[in-house]
């Protein structure tokens, strides 16, 4: 008996066939699936990393260019700054003194300044009272017993008075026709007159000098504040006559406290960190909130910014490409850290 060939139907070889050409083909494709997967995976990491560092940088970068924005009323409207603008350290609150006096670390910053639409107010009287309520006296410009004028509760308040005193309070209540304000600090580091994320730091490299106009009233400084004249003293300060934090005596000439330093081409220098901690001390050695002189000469903060994406999965365990180490073994699923480093000129730091 023969069989007909002409049946419908495989033989067995052609199945064999097809099956190893239906396995190859399925082999390919997922090869070629496998890079475009990772790709997936890694892009979303990589596009938010990107945005987390571009708007830390941006908000660094505006943070720092407002540092040191003072008071816009009587003395201060052009006043040098005579207060810390910018702290090289993260700080919260409180004395400054700690247990060596200062701060100064390279992965911190604090910017202090005054927001321009904020409440500014004259204090009328010495402040020797060091924990009593804030007299203030009525702005010109915007009368306090306007209660949009006032500043409120639970905001806080620098005061200053051009020798170098500062404090940061939080206001804890306001007179009701917005003349004094209560406080929280259990007392002022200092009595007041009756006037108003690596980092690296780079300051004006010339000492501050004393500059006499055309009359002996007619006094100011490069930077810095302001000493009282030779032969004179302050008795709120803890300073010989004519000296200050900034310039002592020297015969009969007043001269800076702080050390000239190696000018790199532009007027400036990197201040080191030890500088920023070793003193002369403003507003006076003993004044629980003091701070480190050299701080007034800074001019620009310089910024390293590193950002890492946020899932283990697609950081490598190279050291040189990741800051934090994680478990991606493929090159194609690694998204390596962004660093970005650039300088920021304080604009009310500059002179």
């Amino acid at each position: 008996m023969v069989a007909d060939r002409t049946a419908p139907g495989f033989t067995l070889v052609e199945l064999l066939v097809a099956v190893a050409v239906s396995v190859i083909a399925l082999g390919l494709i997922v090869q070629l699936a496998g890079p475009a997967a990772a790709a997936f995976q890694a892009l979303p990491e990589a596009l938010d990393a990107q945005q987390r560092l571009r708007a830390a940088s941006s908000l660094l970068a505006t943070e720092i260019a407002g540092a040191g924005a003072g008071p816009s009323l009587a003395w201060g409207a052009g006043a040098s700054l005579t207060w810390p603008g910018i702290l090289p350290c993260r700080w919260t609150g409180g004395p400054l003194s700690g247990v060596a006096g200062g701060c100064a670390q390279s992965d911190a910053i604090t910017v202090l300044s005054v927001a321009q639409q904020a409440p500014q107010a004259i204090v009328p009287a010495a402040i020797d009272d060091l924990g009593a309520a804030i007299p203030l006296a009525r702005a010109s410009a915007c009368e306090l017993a306007v209660a949009a004028c006032r500043m409120t509760r639970g905001s806080r308040a620098l005061v200053i008075d051009g020798s170098g005193a500062w404090d940061v309070l939080v206001v804890t209540d306001v007179a009701a026709d917005g003349t004094a304000i209560g406080h929280a600090q259990a007392r002022l580091s200092h009595p007041y007159s009756a006037s108003v994320l690596s980092l690296e730091y780079v300051g004006d490299a010339a000492v501050p000098v004393v500059l006499i106009g055309a009359s002996a009233e007619d006094r100011r400084t490069t930077y810095g504040p302001l000493p009282p004249p030779v032969g004179v003293g302050d008795p709120r300060r803890a300073w010989p006559p004519g000296e200050n934090c900034m310039f002592a005596m020297a015969g009969t000439q007043q001269a800076s406290r702080l050390a000239p330093l190696v000018d790199d081409g532009t007027g400036t220098a990197t201040l080191p960190f030890s500088m920023l901690t070793d003193g002369p001390w403003c507003p006076d050695p003993g004044s629980p909130n003091r701070y480190d002189a050299d701080l007034l000469r800074i001019r620009r903060v310089r910024v390293t910014l590193r950002v890492h994406a946020q899932a283990t999965s697609v950081r490598g365990s190279s050291a040189a490409l990741f800051s934090l180490p994680g478990q991606a073994s493929d090159a194609v699923r690694m998204v390596p850290d962004l660093v970005v480093r650039f300088d920021v000129a304080p604009r009310n730091l500059a002179r």
